[in-house]
């Protein structure tokens, strides 16, 4: 990871935050542990679900108090099981 740049999830991106949010989607939880492509693991918030090609989009929120990120990702439940089915 280089230095100054912020983890990411380790999911494939889907597009910047936010538009199109829809609600509900296929889990059942609203905070998960989400793997980062810097090998870390970090808390995250599922703030909304669309879907977009047949697959689920989740829009994720992680980082501290005036560093939060956000973005949406394609959803799997492998990397982010957060209970429910899609």
């Amino acid at each position: 990871m280089m230095v100054g740049m912020r983890p990411q999830p380790a999911l494939e991106f889907a597009g910047d935050a936010p538009s199109g949010i829809q609600r509900p989607g296929p889990g059942e939880r609203r905070e998960a542990l989400c793997p980062m492509l810097d090998g870390t693991s970090q808390a995250v918030t599922v703030a909304g679900w669309r879907q977009a090609g047949g697959r689920w989009q989740c829009l994720l929120m992680w980082g501290a108090w005036g560093t939060i990120e956000a973005g949406w990702y394609l959803y799997d439940d492998r990397l982010v099981p957060l209970g429910g089915s899609a």
